[in-house]
This record gives C-alpha cells, structure tokens and sequence, in this order.
C-alpha cells in the first residue's frame, strides 16, 4: 500500500468522522402527546429551529449545527417547557407532555454538565431569591429598617451567583457553558475581555465565540472627560429622544432594567431627588435593557419613574447604547456637563444632590 493511497484513506475517514461530528440525532419520548406539535426553538434567538408531529410517544429531529444552541423544546397546547442544548450528538431526551422539564437527558455530556450546574449551584440560589422577593412584597412598606435587610440579602445572593458563574469559566475553560456563561455575564469590560482570553482557542473559534469577539472589541471605554455617544431611542410612549435633544442641559443618564433588583432598589431615592430638582438646567434620561417591554412598563409605573424612560437597541453594528458607553453591570450612570461631555461615572445619589445643590 503506497504512501499516497494510506494518505487518502485516512483524509477520507478523517473528512467522514468531521461530517459525522457536525450532525445532530435527537429522539424523543414524550408520554402522552400523540400526534401533537413538537418544537424545538432558539432560546435567546426565539426562531423555530424544528417542528415534529409526535407519533406514538416518539418524536424525532435531525440535522446540522454549527455549534450547540440553548434551545427550547415545547409541546403543541402545553405551557410547559423544556430548556436543553441542542448539540451535535446523538442524544435521547425522555420526558412528560405536562411536565417537561422533568426531563431525562441520555448520552449529551454537554446537557449533563448544564443541569448538574442549574440543580446544584443556580437553582438554590433562585429560590432563595424568589423566597425574600415574596417575603420583601409582604413587609409593610413603612418597615424600612426589615426592608434594607432583605435588600441587602438580595443583592448578597445576586453577588454570590455572578461569583459562581466567574468560577466556573475560570474552572472550565474547555467547556461550550463557559462561552453561554459569559455572554450573559454583567460586569466590567476589562473581566470580560479576561475571561474570554482564557478560553481554549476552538470556543473562541466558534460562531458565536468570534461574534462576542468582535463585539467586545467594539464596545467602549467612556471615562470621565470623554464626549458622551449620542443615541435616539423610543421612550415609554413610542417617542423618539435623542441625547442632541439636550443641548446646555446638565443630564443624569442611568441604565437599568426592571429586573435588576439593586437598579430598582435606588429608585425611592431617584424619585425623590428628581422631584426636589426644580432647574431647568438639568435632566434625567433612563435607559433600559429591558426585552420585556410589559415588564417595562409595569415597573415604571409602579416605581413611579415621571422623567424621560427610553428602551435600548441594537443598531446596524450589533451594539447597543449601553455598549456604546461602556456597560456591562448595571445600575450604571453617567453625570453628562451641559456641552455633552462626561463629568463622572457612577454617581452616588448623595454626591449627586450635593452637584445639583451646586447647580446655578
């Protein structure tokens, strides 16, 4: 057998086992939803990735990924919902119509890995959560001294999962959860751009690894004395605002999201102090991460939010107007001097009532 020939051989095994690795075979066993609608869907993206009729209890799906997608798995008339990575295995998932999330995953080291992190380190983390938001909505609102307490536990567990997650990818810089992880993670930028350089060289290489690149390397770095990036965005009432729209006009810019429980937590103060300012100098402008335009709205009325709110976008870059200043964690402010530029970042309330004292 010449050299030549042993080459192609192995060229072609090697090129079949790379098509093989590309390709996705998912079986599922689902009681009790003959002939319904199953779909599996992006998570994040939310587009239909497959849809099935379920014959039997068995509902098959296949095909090819480019890399794993946090997907959702859903049954046609059924509220519940399986949440799981999509992977280029072959893999079986056995579960429930109405309880899909009780869900047996077989042979995905990826979904194992995922759910042994959700049950183990994230969802305890959750309840505890959930458990002091209810007990913080039942306390008489007039008990402040309990209030701070639960608040501060709050934002204790909020720290605690944030510290998990940065653990993890530090543990695990082999793993495809590390990438999810830190695509989702709100802190500074320098961590961020820390963080991903410590990846193995294949997650950076994926699709969504060189996409996060590109956008890491775009965002900016707006410190103190920088002109502030102007936007125009649609506030609460589908009224277009541009940051140009305030010329000779001190502005507080603070970015939040209704379910940033430290952001609304500031929010008793901020009202108080917006509406004490009685100067037609000054401003404040909201931006919100918010997707959830419902939760939106709710939390600004309940918060009792009257100054301009405006929605954050994705522009023609794939950046958003927090981007564009450089946040990553919020609650996050800029105090902005009348000619645009930055005066400081972060702004404690106390220090902004003694600036606004100030103001002439």
């Amino acid at each position: 057998m010449t050299t030549t020939y042993i080459y192609t051989i192995n060229f072609i095994l090697f090129f079949n086992c790379l098509c093989l690795a590309q390709r996705y075979s998912l079986e599922i066993k689902i009681n009790n939803c003959q002939e319904k609608k199953v779909i599996i869907s992006d998570f994040q993206k939310k587009t239909i990735l497959g849809t099935e009729i379920c014959k039997n209890g068995i509902v098959t799906f296949s095909g090819k990924l480019d890399e794993p997608i946090f997907s959702k798995l859903e049954v046609e008339g059924n509220d519940s919902y399986l949440d799981f990575f999509l992977d280029n295995k072959e893999f079986k998932i056995n579960t429930f119509k109405d309880s899909l999330w009780k869900a047996q995953i077989l042979n995905s080291e990826l979904n194992d890995e995922y759910k042994n992190y959700e049950n183990l380190i994230a969802n305890p983390i959750r309840e505890e959560l959930v458990n002091y938001t209810i007990e913080k909505r039942n306390l008489d609102s007039r008990d402040s001294s309990k209030i701070d307490k639960i608040k501060n536990k709050i934002d204790s567990l909020q720290a605690e999962s944030q510290r998990n997650l940065i653990e993890f990818i530090k543990k695990k810089p082999n793993s495809y959860l590390s990438l999810f992880f830190l695509k989702g993670l709100a802190i500074e930028l320098p961590k961020i751009k820390e963080l991903f350089d410590s990846l193995i060289p294949s997650l950076k290489n994926t699709p969504s690894g060189k996409a996060f690149f590109e956008k890491i390397n775009k965002i900016g770095t707006i410190k103190a004395g920088d002109k502030a990036p102007n936007f125009l965005l649609s506030d609460n009432n589908s009224q277009k605002i541009s940051l140009s729209n305030f010329i000779d006009k001190y502005i507080y810019l603070d970015f939040w999201a209704s379910w940033c429980g430290p952001c609304r937590a500031k929010h008793p103060e901020l009202v108080k102090q917006y509406q004490s300012t009685k100067n037609d100098k000054f401003e404040f402008i909201s931006i919100s991460n918010d997707e959830d335009l419902e939760s939106w709205n709710k939390a600004i009325q309940k918060d009792k939010l009257t100054w301009y709110q405006l929605i954050d976008e994705i522009d023609s870059n794939g950046l958003s107007t927090s981007n564009y200043y450089g946040v990553y964690g919020i609650p996050s402010n800029f105090l902005i001097d009348k000619n645009g530029f930055i005066i400081k970042k972060d702004i404690s309330i106390e220090d902004l009532k003694i600036f606004l004292s100030n103001l002439k």
